[in-house]
């Protein structure tokens, strides 16, 4: 008895320090405990005192006898099932890290993608504002070009305009002088003009009679010339009768007779004669007038040019002009 209890002791130990935890029982369902005997009732610890056997000889005690079999197998079960929920932890655990790991990497991937968006917006955000602002300033840049060109084309038509006005002005009071300067002239011309004619009309009524000899005495010279053949030496003749100053007349005409004689004076010498009127400073008092046509008009006109642009004529050498001159101007002398 005393054995058996010893044995059922040393199991309840050995089953009690192999026994799972609570959180195993918990994941796993307990095989039902072994088949023990039971332990004899404790005994009274006050029993009563039996009479005193003769002591027998003490026998030798019994080596205890090794455990049954059932006693090895039983306890193993519950090694297995943990080793095995052992295992399927581990591989909970591993699936579950496995899972978290994937789940982490999907975030951190999503959260590269977000922050690679966000870059990529921020980049285009700054991009767009960068072309904005370079828009900007190549706008305010257009302007302020063409603001100034505004300006200078303003300050350029400004310049022309007040050069114009400057122009106009200084043209203006040119004109106005020029005017004033013209009406003083023509003004002083026409006195002038009036002083000759009044001089001419009293030379013509004292010398009335002095120039009528004088013409007389021309035509008789021009008679006696033709006859003794010397009449083609003078082209020109005063009140003087002076050869020399005849000379002195052509020479002065001649440079303004502009006209191109045609054929020689083998066929003639067409001699155009105007008559001078001229003033005490031998100013010319009037146009020529024409008193004998060479018969070539245009001859004609020249030498009247020629007369015209002789003004005033030369100083006779007695110093004393004749108020009428006769002037003859032949086309080939």
């Amino acid at each position: 008895m005393h054995l058996m209890l010893a044995l059922a002791f040393i199991f309840g130990l050995s089953w009690n320090t192999t026994a799972p935890g609570p959180v195993q029982a918990e994941l796993w369902t307990a095989l039902p405990p072994p088949n023990r005997p039971e332990p004899d009732p404790t005994p009274d610890p006050t029993p009563a005192p039996a009479p005193r056997p003769t002591p027998a000889p003490t026998p030798k005690p019994l080596p205890p006898p090794p455990p049954p079999p059932e006693t090895r197998v039983t306890p193993e079960k519950p090694d297995i099932a943990i080793e095995q929920e052992k295992k399927r932890r581990e591989a909970e655990k591993k699936r579950q890290a496995d899972q978290d790991a994937a789940e982490q990497r999907e975030r951190d991937r999503k959260e590269a993608d977000r922050k690679l968006a966000d870059k990529k917006a921020a980049d285009k955000k700054e991009a767009d504002r960068q072309q904005a602002e370079q828009a900007r300033r190549d706008q305010d840049k257009k302007e302020a070009d063409k603001k100034l060109a505004d300006k200078k084309e303003a300050d350029r038509l400004a310049a022309e305009k007040a050069q114009k006005a400057i122009a106009d002005k200084a043209a203006a009071e040119k004109a106005a002088a020029e005017k004033v300067a013209a009406d003083k002239k023509a003004a002083a011309e026409k006195r002038a003009s009036d002083e000759r004619d009044r001089k001419l009309r009293e030379a013509f009524r004292s010398d009335t009679a002095r120039a009528a000899g004088l013409e007389g005495g021309r035509e008789g010279g021009r008679e006696g010339g033709r006859e003794g053949g010397n009449a083609d030496r003078n082209q020109a003749a005063g009140a003087s009768g002076n050869p020399g100053y005849a000379d002195l007349i052509r020479s002065c005409v001649r440079p303004g007779v502009i006209y191109a004689a045609t054929g020689s004076s083998a066929n003639g010498n067409p001699t155009a004669v105007f008559r001078v009127q001229l003033l005490p400073s031998g100013d010319q008092a009037g146009a020529p007038r024409l008193i004998r046509s060479s018969g070539v008009p245009a001859f004609d006109r020249a030498v009247e040019n020629g007369i015209r642009r002789c003004d005033p004529f030369p100083r006779p050498p007695s110093g004393r002009f004749e108020s009428n001159i006769e002037v003859q101007y032949r086309m080939f002398d």
